[in-house]
């Protein structure tokens, strides 16, 4: 049985392979300035709430430096940044909190929930009483860029909900990312089974191209954050300076090269048919000389349909599904065995466009 969080679930869909490299290999990654800033906040936060009545400010304090880690800081003053603004979350964070203080159902809370083949896995910042029966799940970020989160279509709060609802028995009311850095909550109600369902299937494809063993590199601006570029096929080739890899570079820059004129050239191209299209609308001429080629004209006629109208002539007789992505040829069948009604129906939703080629044609002794 393949297991899934959020966090590897997402690590191999943006690149596959950085998933085995952590997942299956058991490859671990350094910590990072603002991974580890993002932990102690977390720590914080469990401090905060562990209690009936919420902590003194100075002993909030206090265990943010008794918590606080150097790990991943490189630079002096980022950290001396990054340490100052989190006394100042978490002072800004004890005004606000600790007023209407409301202790929590639970904090870092495990779940484990099996679908089909999956063992789906994930830890809950906080669960917090809603009102009756239900609850609010929290998930805390820590992220020093000022975003728009939009909790609509956040997978995890979707994995979250699952979470606490199949694996911890609760009733989900309220779904929040709450963004510590702004004292933001951006809130949203219930996920509905249909989108939940929905990513719960994206779980499994994950899970069987896991299981296949599927783990292509992704190339992509996350390859810029990447602790495992040395092992990576990707950049593999930029560390070869043998005689091969050298020759392997200057045929890349010729396909470049070549790729870039031929772009030019096809552009040249529509540019120069373009104008015997003026010239052919005005004319009416079919057929075109040059001194060493002909071009003829060839108009080839596709039917296409308005989407949203076969959509209402065709569910309800059960034909939609036959052709749901609107093929022409599809719809054609149906035509050939319908009723003179659902003829003229569907006849109406068609269009015909026309689709103009030329073709160039080298002249062997005539024109």
């Amino acid at each position: 049985m393949i297991t899934l969080s959020f966090t590897s679930a997402t690590t191999y869909e943006i690149c596959p392979l950085r998933y085995k490299f952590i997942y299956i290999d058991g490859l671990r990654e350094k910590p990072t300035h603002y991974t580890t800033f993002g932990d102690v906040l977390h720590k914080c936060m469990l401090f905060f709430y562990s209690g009936t009545n919420p902590p003194t400010l100075e002993d909030l304090i206090k265990y943010y430096d008794d918590m606080w880690s150097d790990e991943g800081y490189d630079d002096e003053r980022i950290k001396e940044y990054y340490y100052e603004t989190g006394k100042k979350i978490l002072t800004k964070y004890h005004e606000v909190h600790s007023k209407n203080y409301v202790k929590p159902l639970a904090m870092e809370k495990d779940f484990c929930v099996e679908y089909y083949d999956v063992k789906i896995v994930g830890r809950i910042d906080r669960i917090s009483p809603l009102g009756k029966d239900v609850v609010e799940i929290v998930d805390y970020k820590t992220s020093m860029t000022k975003l728009e989160y939009n909790p609509n279509y956040s997978e995890q709060l979707i994995l979250y909900q699952v979470g606490a609802e199949e694996g911890l028995g609760y009733r989900v009311g309220r779904l929040t990312i709450y963004h510590l850095p702004t004292l933001k909550a951006y809130s949203t109600g219930r996920v509905g089974d249909d989108i939940v369902n929905k990513y719960l299937r994206k779980l499994l494809s994950i899970s069987h191209s896991i299981r296949m063993e599927e783990f292509r590199p992704s190339y992509g601006n996350h390859c810029k954050y990447c602790q495992f570029t040395d092992l990576c096929p990707m950049f593999s080739h930029m560390r070869d300076e043998s005689e091969q890899g050298l020759t392997i570079r200057k045929i890349v820059d010729e396909v470049g090269e070549l790729s870039k004129r031929k772009r030019e050239i096809e552009e040249r191209i529509r540019s120069l048919k373009a104008k015997i299209e003026e010239y052919a609308k005005s004319s009416g001429a079919e057929r075109f000389y040059g001194e060493k080629y002909i071009m003829i004209r060839e108009v080839v006629k596709r039917a296409e349909y308005d989407h949203e109208a076969l959509m209402k002539i065709l569910k309800p007789l059960g034909l939609w599904e036959r052709v749901l992505r609107v093929d022409p040829k599809l719809v054609d069948e149906i035509l050939v065995n319908a009723d003179s009604a659902l003829r003229d129906s569907i006849m109406k939703a068609r269009k015909v466009k026309e689709v103009v080629k030329y073709v160039p044609r080298e002249i062997k002794g005539e024109k």
